[in-house]
């Protein structure tokens, strides 16, 4: 079976955005529990106990996997004091030396402590010391699995991006919103 760079490309972006696009609904339960806690608090005058832990774990689902997305999309903000003064193929070629010296050690070295936090989360089914005390270590590991969805999608713009180094061509024929080398 012959694999590409195209086909591993087009499956960690896919993937990405359709994980981005399903949770994104999670907006529209977070709207809806912030409402009914505000009719709680304020009309009613009994606020909910678990109301915080739900806000806190709803954005965090969003905010984490958003991250590959918003990276796949070019929404994050980027400084390119040098790279932006010079031709395409060396600013790509700049990005491929930070992404090997500095984003795939420091993220690597974050996935492996979360995944060593995670076990032991799961080990002694750790719990919130607050609030309504809900188990946080499905919490703890979909915050990890957001963590490694956006070291997959590291991979995918490496993957892109030493593509147009030695080509000049783009991999896909997608545009970004953002910088596109």
């Amino acid at each position: 079976m012959h694999i590409t760079v195209k086909t591993i490309v087009t499956v960690i972006d896919t993937v990405n955005e359709k994980i981005a696009r399903i949770l994104s609904y999670l907006a529209i339960l977070l709207i809806l529990q912030l409402c009914y806690e505000v009719v709680c608090r304020y009309i009613i005058g009994r606020p909910n106990i678990w109301s915080f832990d739900a806000t806190y774990f709803i954005s965090s689902i969003l905010v984490l996997y958003g991250f590959a997305y918003t990276w796949k999309k070019g929404g994050h903000v980027s400084v390119d004091l040098f790279a932006g003064f010079m031709p395409k193929r060396v600013g790509s070629a700049i990005f491929c030396v930070f992404m090997l010296a500095l984003f795939f050690p420091t993220w690597g070295n974050i996935v492996n402590q979360m995944f060593i936090n995670v076990q032991y989360s799961w080990k002694i089914l750790e719990r919130s010391t607050a609030g309504s005390m809900p188990p946080i270590y499905p919490y703890k590991t979909w915050m990890m699995v957001g963590v490694i969805l956006f070291m997959i999608q590291g991979v995918s713009e490496f993957l892109k991006s030493v593509y147009f180094v030695f080509t000049g061509r783009q991999l896909l024929d997608e545009q970004k919103e953002g910088v596109n080398w």
